[in-house]
């Protein structure tokens, strides 16, 4: 629920308009503020300190906020929302797409269906991460221009947040470097058409600045009747109500061609029209005098013939446009001399020279036999994150590179001032870096590090964003205190600590073993993107789908058959090998408890236990406050809990009594035996009996204050066993079995 405090303008800070939302701040303004509306959003005072208009973080965390509309004349630079990251507020086009679905909140980039350009105004812009198929963002719909009856189309786009490399720039399958008079600049952040000259240039320059685009959807494709037709009239008037434009695009064109076919003899065909262009007010009246002119269009086959006719309105305004024939249709022999209205396009100045920190697209392309696409492009490149690297010993790189490694992402958002807002001391940027190097190392490839995604949903919170990135390379994610720090999940031999029945809540202790085999999952869907082709794919083990409860996994990010076979193979040995489950609540130092991190848990049904206190230490003799019993032919050990919650694993000697053993050396940190503090505890057995205690902790919840809920699956080696496989790459389906078999 969210308190909303609603000036509707600006000199009515005395009488706000209080409303109740059962939904977020961020819901309310998607649903309650009009595309193009300027507003900002404040907690507290309406000071500039306390503005929250670009901060999603602080908008998703408030229950009670003030929002302002402001209208036009009080400033001149649209604030929109900045969802996380958003730095560029989308032009405002005609798009279709904003009252379908979801209303095109999200980039089609991770998306399997509906893989098309389409506007997003106010939303998130795309965070690239690794390297991707992206298909660009509208900024300002396309426009078109007939020149020498060529079908010229203008177009603006955005890749996506910061500089991004672009490569492979496509319309739909067709590279525009291959397309005929075709062509294409790429801007960097700060750089747009309307500033400079473009930053990557494919094909010849482009001359147009971006234009705001209104397009009139009710003059397309209709037919302009001859005076002497039947029903003979003008068409129009069309209305331009919505947006003030500066100049007026009025494409007239003949589908067919133009021409008078006389036997085998083809000669040319005019045909006469009339544009009629007014200024409106803002009450839809005329202003000044009409802009009238006469036009022809001709031809001599039966190719498309196209004119457009661009009035300049000499300001902003709104306006009407009408189309009238004024030659008649040829009723005698075989002509061809049918004209249609194509477009009616408005166009108007935007008050940006570059639109915020974003790689931006501009296009233009020719209709022709090879660009069938012309009326329905999809606008799409390979797109790869751009970052100044981490080296290590807060060094990082002073040249920009591209980056497809996990962690170097996670680094870069999480510093980033509008997702993760964290500074340097917030992190501990060594351990993920070595964290990365250990996942490659592990794996033996550097795909097993790899990330690549997009961010581009609003609703998605950083601490989402950072979890989803690790979890792609096999990596977890805590905070200690307010640092953020990660942990390689691999096979583990010492537990990082050890809790008896000292250290957990009375009764709180509930094993579970999962016997009921019917309900259980019993194969592993997964699904993730090829590197490739872009395409995501659907792994299966047993991939002879034999399986009846598969398990589906989508890892967000993986990126490429190894890195998805080897997440496969852990999802399914891990369905394989889990057999036991522990809930329990443990004392204040299960605080310390790190998710992934082995744990030993000792038991509360158990009987003989075999855990305590030491109570004396002679040499490497110790005395213990519980019996313990060796098993013969086994090897034993005791693990003794140290002062900062972790633990130590050392082999022992059967003493000869049943309260002491030998150590074979010496622990790393002393035994304390004393009153004033906690005794050094212990927990004892031979191999089996101590693997059996090993747990995997799954969650750690500190809310209590009192007590830390701790649940956590038996952990195995088995989880880990084809980590070191190297899949095969050809014929993968038909060897699959035999290579993970």
């Amino acid at each position: 629920m969210a308190i909303i405090k609603l000036y509707r303008k600006l000199e009515e800070v005395m009488s706000p308009e209080t409303i109740i939302y059962d939904g977020s701040v961020i819901s309310w303004i998607n649903e309650n503020i009009a595309d193009g509306q300027n507003f900002k959003v404040y907690i507290g005072d309406l000071c500039e300190e306390n503005e929250i208009s670009r901060d999603l973080c602080a908008m998703k965390e408030a229950s009670s906020v003030t929002v302002c509309i402001m209208p036009s004349d009080l400033i001149s630079v649209v604030i929109a929302i900045v969802v996380a990251i958003v730095a560029v507020k989308l032009l405002t086009p005609d798009i279709p797409s904003l009252t379908e679905g979801d209303g095109g909140r999200k980039s089609p980039n991770n998306s399997l269906t509906d893989r098309r350009n389409k506007a997003r105004p106010n939303a998130r812009v795309p965070d690239i991460c690794g390297r991707v198929k992206s298909i660009l963002d509208v900024i300002a719909s396309e426009y078109s221009i007939y020149v020498s009856n060529k079908e010229t189309r203008y177009g603006y786009y955005c890749v996506g947040r910061n500089q991004v490399n672009v490569s492979q720039l496509k319309d739909g399958d067709s590279l525009i470097s291959e397309i005929p008079d075709a062509s294409a600049g790429v801007y960097y952040p700060g750089k747009s058409p309307n500033n400079s000259a473009p930053d990557v240039q494919i094909g010849a320059a482009i001359s147009q600045v971006a234009y705001g685009v209104f397009r009139s959807g009710d003059a397309i494709g209709q037919t302009v009747l001859a005076p002497n037709e039947e029903n003979y009239t003008s068409l129009g008037p069309f209305n331009n109500p919505t947006v003030k434009c500066r100049k007026v695009l009025i494409n007239v064109y003949s589908p067919s061609g133009l021409y008078v076919q006389d036997g085998s003899a083809r000669t040319s065909k005019s045909v006469n029209y009339r544009i009629t262009v007014v200024k409106l007010d803002e009450s839809a009246s005329p202003i000044g005098t009409p802009y009238i002119v006469n036009k022809t269009i001709s031809g001599n086959n039966s190719n498309e013939k196209g004119k457009t006719t661009q009035v300049d309105l000499g300001g902003e305004f709104f306006f009407r446009v009408s189309v009238q024939r004024t030659s008649n249709a040829d009723f005698g022999g075989q002509a061809v001399d049918e004209i249609k209205l194509k477009d009616i396009f408005g166009l108007y100045e935007v008050d940006k020279d570059f639109f915020g920190n974003t790689t931006t697209v501009q296009t233009k392309r020719i209709a022709n036999a090879q660009n069938a696409s012309i009326r329905n492009p999809e606008i799409n490149c390979i797109a790869t994150e751009m970052i100044y690297k981490y080296l290590g010993d807060g060094v990082f790189d002073t040249n920009l590179t591209e980056n497809t490694q996990a962690m170097q992402s996670l680094i870069r958002l999480a510093l980033d001032p509008y997702v993760g807002r964290r500074s340097v001391g917030d992190i501990d940027l060594d351990l993920l870096l070595e964290n990365q190097a250990l996942v490659e190392s592990y794996f033996n490839s550097a795909e097993a590090g790899q990330f690549s995604y997009t961010f581009d949903d609003e609703n998605t919170s950083a601490q989402e964003i950072f979890y989803t990135i690790a979890n792609a390379a096999f990596c977890v994610l805590w905070r200690e205190g307010i640092v953020l720090k990660s942990y390689f999940e691999s096979p583990q031999t010492i537990p990082s600590m050890v809790f008896t029945h000292r250290s957990k809540q009375a009764k709180s202790e509930r094993w579970t073993r999962e016997t009921a085999q019917g309900k259980r999952k019993d194969s592993v869907e997964l699904t993730y993107t090829d590197d490739k082709t872009y395409k995501q794919e659907v792994l299966y083990f047993p991939s002879n789908r034999s399986g009846k409860n598969p398990k589906k996994v989508n890892i967000k990010g993986v990126k490429g058959l190894r890195q998805a076979t080897w997440r496969l193979m852990r999802e399914y040995n891990k369905l394989l090998f889990q057999r036991e489950s522990v809930d329990f609540s443990s004392t204040i130092e299960g605080s310390l408890v790190k998710p992934m991190q082995l744990i030993s848990v000792v038991k509360g049904t158990r009987v003989g236990s075999y855990d305590g206190e030491v109570l004396l230490v002679n040499g490497l003799t110790l005395t213990l406050s519980q019996t313990i019993a060796f098993t013969s032919g086994d090897d034993h050990f005791i693990l003794l809990k140290k002062r900062d919650g972790s633990t130590e694993s050392i082999p022992v000697i059967d003493f000869g009594t049943d309260r002491q053993l030998q150590l074979e050396y010496a622990p790393t940190e002393s035994i304390y035996t004393g009153n004033s503090e906690t005794k050094t505890e212990f927990s004892f057995g031979n191999e089996a009996r101590l693997s059996g205690q090993l747990m995997l902790p799954l969650e750690i919840d500190a809310s209590d204050g009192q007590y830390v809920n701790i649940k956590a699956i038996n952990y195995s080696d088995s989880y880990y066993k084809d980590d070191l496989i190297q899949p095969v790459l050809s014929d993968f389906n038909n060897d699959f079995n035999n290579d993970f078999g």
